[in-house]
């Protein structure tokens, strides 16, 4: 990291303007693309809240207990919502493709799931997609607060 709080940011978060630059909070800094909020601190579907700020995830008002990895992955997901996020792509965002154990991905994965109350066979949110990667579906958002908001 470049600076306290501010993170290297990825292709798909500059759109289409590509390249690299830098996230603060939810937000991406480009110089070639203007300041973007993909999503606002609190994301709210069916019985789960995602609360972005303060890094809990809730399933029916109960916190759903998540590493900070499995945290991360969660994130990156559901911010790049009804995308295809390769494998490659999680493991450079949330492990910087360093010392990642066999199988680390995949138990992350089932992790989340049951965190979400989701099934691997029947999805509702966390989707493989066998050789390209994770797609998360979420439904109707209803959102709580607006980027930078506190």
């Amino acid at each position: 990291s470049v600076c306290p709080g501010v993170e290297p940011a990825l292709r798909r978060d500059l759109g289409a303007g590509g390249g690299r630059g830098y996230r603060i909070g939810g937000c991406v800094l480009h110089p070639a693309v203007p300041m973007t909020c993909p999503d606002p601190p609190v994301l709210q579907f069916d019985d789960i809240t995602l609360d972005l700020k303060g890094r809990r995830l809730l399933r029916s008002g109960e916190l759903q207990l998540l590493d900070a990895r499995s945290f991360a992955v969660l994130c990156l997901l559901a911010r790049s919502q009804g995308q295809v996020v390769s494998p490659g792509e999680i493991l450079d965002d949330v492990w910087g493709h360093h010392d990642v154990p066999p199988g680390a991905l995949s138990q992350i994965v089932a992790l989340l799931r049951h965190a979400l109350g989701d099934d691997a066979k029947q999805p509702r949110y966390l989707h493989a997609l066998p050789g390209y990667g994770y797609r998360f579906d979420r439904p109707e958002t209803r959102h709580t607060g607006a980027c930078g908001d506190p």
